[in-house]
């Protein structure tokens, strides 16, 4: 089954009907701004409401962690596992010719193509890689940006982590790119 937000896809074959991941209440608050504001305006409330998982989901400066790579717009196709609310999809979608999207809730699926609504090359499939992967094409970028370090939680398999990484290259293209990124408190 698919659900269209705006021009984004929404693919819910795999989802469970239960979000596997959750921040809480405070995604209805991100929703609420992604329907209501524009993405101009998203400094001005991570300022205002001084809330951290807004701006940990709002901010434009984690595009910093994949604004440097060079993409072929015309040519690159991308899979992004865990895309979350989106705060990495909308700059995939500038830079790739198509963006595939997996993300274990539909709250944070929802949330994500209400902000990018207006791109027309990002599906999401809303559920767990474990059980979509085996049906996904290779891509000549896959990014695990915030996922790596959950991999013990989603994936049920002895050495997880080796899995996820594992899996993942299975999905690249020849001269495919792997970009990886942990959450840390330095930022790095």
């Amino acid at each position: 089954m698919k659900e269209k937000i705006g021009n984004v896809i929404l693919n819910l074959d795999y989802y469970s009907g239960k979000d596997l991941y959750s921040d809480g209440k405070v995604e209805d608050e991100l929703l609420e701004i992604v329907k209501n504001y524009s993405e101009s305006e998203f400094s001005r409330i991570i300022s205002d409401r001084e809330n951290w998982p807004i701006l940990y989901h709002l901010s434009p400066i984690r595009t910093n962690l994949i604004e440097w790579i060079d993409f072929r717009k015309e040519k690159d196709t991308v899979l992004e596992i865990g895309s979350g609310c989106g705060a990495i999809t909308g700059v995939l979608a500038e830079k790739a010719r198509t963006v595939t999207c997996i993300e274990l809730s539909k709250r944070r699926s929802t949330i994500c193509a209400t902000r990018h609504h207006y791109k027309n090359n990002i599906e999401i499939y809303v559920g767990n890689f474990e059980d979509i992967e085996s049906e996904l094409p290779q891509f000549d970028i896959v990014t695990l940006i915030g996922v790596l370090e959950y991999a013990g939680s989603y994936l049920h398999v002895e050495e997880p982590y080796l899995k996820l990484l594992e899996k993942s290259g299975k999905h690249l293209k020849p001269g495919g790119r792997l970009i990886l990124a942990i959450e840390n408190k330095l930022g790095m």
